[in-house]
């Protein structure tokens, strides 16, 4: 994290997923998949204290694989407690859409699939350190 100011800070985010799907037919589409993302970040904090609420937006991009590529955006609210100076933990709720790109490939022909899922109630639990 990057404090600009008193009220605002930078982030870059290293995020870690693993989603698991009941595929009640056989098909070909993995069971779980594990991935990692990595993303921007920025938050205005409504005022300065031991534990300050803030309001955040975030992007993100995330590739299981070479064929899966995923990119969110996020609006939050939440709040963040300070350890000691440059420690935090923090937690927030919020909402977000993530735009899915998969691509299939049959023998020489590739097409791509995109979905698109919004995301009402996301939530998030972490810790931060300032330099």
């Amino acid at each position: 994290m990057y404090a600009a100011s008193n009220n605002l800070d930078f982030a870059l985010l290293v995020g870690f997923m693993s989603h698991s799907v009941d595929n009640p037919d056989p098909t070909p589409d993995p069971d779980a998949v594990t991935s990692m993302s990595f993303g921007l970040g920025l938050r205005y904090f409504l005022h300065a204290g031991d534990v300050a609420p803030y309001l955040g937006a975030m992007v993100n991009y995330a590739s299981p694989n070479e064929d899966d590529k995923t990119i969110g955006f996020s609006v939050v609210l939440g709040g963040q407690a300070w350890v000691v100076k440059n420690f935090g933990v923090f937690s927030h709720v919020g909402f977000g859409v993530d735009m899915r790109t998969v691509t299939t490939t049959v023998g020489t022909v590739s097409a791509d699939t995109k979905h698109t899922t919004l995301g009402l109630f996301t939530a998030a639990v972490g810790a931060c350190f300032y330099f």
